[in-house]
């Protein structure tokens, strides 16, 4: 007697269900990749966001007359006409250049960088002063500016960016 060739329902129900297994893989894994496409966009419009906010603050710095540290979260820069303060809020979700005593009534500008940058500032008052650096033979000599802490999401360390007054900075080499 000769078998009838052919698949049992068994069979074809075990290779529907492989099928459904490969087609429920294969749309996760491109909703996974199309979320992690739209993540990288979105962060490098902030991150586009946070070098604009830094490069204005270095401009800022740059052109100032003198520099007041308030506390770790708010700087003052004192021009010739005007001041501008930058300033976070108590939760870190904004950063905000408002300029002080000027003529015009300007909006103040803010930046949130809500959960993807904290910034904090170090002042150094004792302008001038050498000091050894650990690991240098060499002193190094402070200069006049200040220290910018940003820590963006996924960093261990903060990166540091020092930002310099050209006034102060001609003063700090002409000092005796």
């Amino acid at each position: 007697m000769r078998r009838a060739r052919g698949f049992t329902l068994v069979e074809l129900m075990f290779v529907v269900a492989m099928c459904m297994f490969l087609m429920l893989l294969t749309s996760m894994i491109f909703m996974t990749a199309t979320h992690t496409v739209q993540n990288q966009l979105s962060s490098r419009q902030k991150l586009a966001h946070l070098d604009g906010m830094v490069e204005k603050m270095r401009s800022d710095v740059w052109q100032a007359q003198s520099i007041h540290l308030v506390n770790d979260h708010t700087l003052q820069l004192q021009y010739t006409d005007q001041r501008i303060q930058w300033a976070t809020d108590s939760k870190s979700k904004q950063i905000i250049r408002m300029v002080l005593d000027s003529p015009d009534t300007s909006p103040h500008q803010r930046y949130y960088p809500a959960g993807l940058a904290i910034l904090q500032f170090t002042g150094f008052p004792d302008v001038g002063r050498s000091e050894k650096l650990p690991g240098v033979d060499l002193p190094a000599f402070r200069v006049p500016g200040v220290d910018l802490e940003v820590l963006t999401q996924g960093q261990r360390d903060a990166v540091v960016m020092r930002l310099l007054s050209r006034r102060q900075l001609l003063e700090a080499q002409h000092a005796p």
